[in-house]
């Protein structure tokens, strides 16, 4: 081989070797859409929209894909509607706990023919309290109470009055009900009732729930309502104690 040739052949390797490193670093990094000059060092690919900041993403490190469209949010998953259109939505999850009356209350229902004691203001306390967390802006929330109670001495049918009382992360409490209960068995008879209320879209924060019973209407004679577990003199029977059970869906 000849001087001419052997400087030909690497001429030629020479631009081979440059063409390779130049087509190698002009297309680590792809940028598609908005400003298509200008990508992240730290990513192989972009896909922008016209919207500033909405944009998929390629790590270059991790191969991590980052979709932003303005519905990202932390803890939220990626949902296709009909169509296969995508957004991110919050995920669902639902938590319970449940709350036992710490004791039975006697309540006292006198002779009235009129509903009267319309909200917890003039109601007895019934030992009973929980407490739920909102953290997600779109939730359901489940009040559920349960529980026995007994009736003495009525001779005809009376009917009182559930209350809850919402204190919210701010704000006045709010008190929701009345729920009605008509007992209509004699001097000493019992029951079981089942109360639910429903919140949505709760403020974010933290919340309590007290309890509360109420005389409504008794056209007889004084009569006791033992809510839970109560018995005293002029109350019949014992039975279980009331609970609350607070569902959270968000």
């Amino acid at each position: 081989m000849n001087i001419a040739q052997l400087i030909k052949r690497t001429l030629r390797a020479g631009i081979f070797a440059t063409a390779l490193f130049c087509s190698s670093t002009l297309f680590a990094q792809v940028k598609i859409g908005t400003n298509p000059t200008t990508i992240n060092t730290a990513n192989n690919l972009e896909v922008e929209s016209s919207t500033a900041g909405n944009k998929v993403i390629i790590d270059k490190t991790t191969g991590k894909v980052t979709i932003a469209d303005g519905s990202q949010g932390a803890a939220k998953v990626l949902t296709s509607d009909a169509n296969g259109v995508a957004t991110w939505q919050s995920k669902k999850t639902t938590s319970s706990n449940i709350f036992s009356q710490t004791s039975g209350v006697g309540l006292y229902l006198p002779v009235s023919t009129t509903g009267y004691c319309g909200s917890p203001s003039c109601g007895t306390f019934l030992n009973l309290t929980g407490t739920f967390a909102i953290t997600q802006a779109t939730n359901d929330v489940i009040i559920d109470i349960s529980g026995s109670y007994s009736a003495s001495n009525n001779t005809l049918p009376v009917t009182f009055t559930y209350w809850l009382a919402i204190t919210p992360p701010s704000g006045p409490t709010q008190n929701v009900g009345p729920f009605f209960i008509t007992e209509s068995g004699l001097l000493c008879s019992s029951g079981f009732i089942n109360i639910k209320s429903f919140m949505k879209d709760a403020a974010i924060g933290n919340y309590s729930v007290a309890v509360y019973g109420a005389p409504w209407k008794n056209p007889s004679t004084g009569t006791w309502i033992g809510i839970g577990q109560y018995s005293n003199p002029g109350v019949c029977g014992d039975t279980y104690k009331t609970s609350l059970v607070l569902s959270v869906s968000e």
